[in-house]
């Protein structure tokens, strides 16, 4: 079977799929280091996928659902993980966790009324990328990072997530302008 380059987005989505038990196993080891380096190729694989989707034009229906789950599980892990060792506030992960519960909600009932998904959008980059630098930060410094940075950062994130979750909301629900599967195939 001849790999083609429409489908390259979507294999790395899934590797970064396959990268969370890796995350999990390094970091309950003990190996925060090459947690870190698993946590930032996760990431970087998210930007190249999303280059080449955009680039050459093979974005697909598979891969606008695929890469917000790969996101969502590769931050819950990061964040959950931290959170076992006291490295994230109850708060955060509280309020995560019902955010994503919304958001993911909010979608399948967007795409069950209008067979609709809904792309990223700055707000949402936005958000991604703090969650990213945050992980990253503190896996990578995880011994030295001190409890003020965990709280700024940490409410910072939260601000994000909850600015691109309204953004979303206003954008895209109260105002549709979605691309609708059915118009893409």
């Amino acid at each position: 079977m001849k790999l083609q380059l429409k489908n390259i987005p979507n294999l790395l989505s899934f590797l970064r799929i396959a990268l969370v038990p890796f995350l999990i196993l390094t970091f309950t080891t003990g190996k925060t280091f090459l947690c870190t380096v698993i946590f930032a190729i996760s990431g970087l694989t998210d930007a190249v996928d999303g280059f080449i989707a955009r680039k050459f034009h093979c974005e697909s229906n598979l891969g606008k659902i695929l890469d917000p789950i790969a996101d969502k599980l590769t931050y819950a892990t990061a964040f959950f993980c931290l959170f076992s060792d006291g490295k994230v506030p109850p708060y955060f992960i509280i309020s995560f966790v019902i955010i994503q519960i919304f958001q993911g909600i909010g979608a399948l009932l967007l795409y069950k009324k209008a067979s609709t998904v809904v792309k990223s959008n700055i707000t949402g980059k936005l958000a991604g990328f703090g969650m990213f630098i945050f992980c990253l930060i503190s896996l990578f410094f995880y011994d030295k990072v001190s409890k003020l940075f965990i709280n700024i950062s940490s409410a910072v994130v939260l601000f994000l997530i909850l600015l691109s979750g309204t953004n979303y909301l206003g954008q895209y629900i109260v105002k549709p302008k979605v691309d609708s599967i059915k118009n893409k195939n």
